[in-house]
């Protein structure tokens, strides 16, 4: 059985891949898990590929898979990042874990 933060993770995660499978539009069911880690990685959400899986289960995508064409006008968004800001989040981000 699966701990407390464990399955609060799994939550977080379904409800974050909910909210992509209804305002984005993939061509591949494979391409929803790619855009989940991007998703998490975007905002510091640690994930696996088990708990990635099992929110999949969780919102049911495996029986059911939504996979649209994604149109143009909604192409992802890249911010540029200069390495400085990129050390200050890092170090924000680890300094609990010290």
């Amino acid at each position: 059985m699966a701990d407390r933060a464990t399955r609060t993770r799994e939550r977080l995660l379904a409800r974050v891949l909910r909210d992509l499978v209804r305002t984005e539009r993939f061509e591949h069911p494979a391409d929803v898990k790619e855009a989940l880690k991007a998703r998490c990685a975007q905002l510091h959400i640690p994930y696996d590929a088990a708990i990635v899986g099992r929110a999949c289960d969780i919102v049911g995508l495996h029986e059911r898979p939504r996979t649209r064409v994604r149109p143009p006008d909604r192409a992802p968004v890249f911010w540029r990042v200069t390495r400085e800001e990129a050390a200050q989040v890092w170090a924000q981000w680890t300094k609990g874990i010290r």
